[in-house]
């Protein structure tokens, strides 16, 4: 079963995401959004040392919510670069 794990503050929320099955319990991700509503607001992924910080809207929102995007964009591309380096090193 996989779980989401929340701690959610006044402008911040911390993240992880846990598969935990009866042999063990393994952290799939961590994280952090920080500054929630606030201009310099930024979104961690800890297990991989990215980084987003996205002020390009006026809406604060819209911010958070292509810093998110950018965040998948960013792991999907590392996966799938790991995948092919895996699948060419089979070969």
């Amino acid at each position: 079963m996989i779980v989401l794990v929340l701690n959610c503050g006044s402008s911040s929320i911390k993240y992880q995401v846990i598969d935990i099955d009866e042999q063990s319990n393994a952290l799939l991700a961590k994280g952090l959004v920080d500054r929630i509503g606030l201009p310099e607001g930024s979104l961690t992924h800890k297990p991989t040392g990215i980084v987003i910080e996205c002020d390009q809207e006026r809406s604060q929102l819209q911010n958070q919510e292509k810093a998110l995007r950018l965040l998948y964009t960013k792991l999907y591309d590392m996966k799938r670069k790991a995948q092919e380096d895996e699948i060419a090193s089979s070969r």
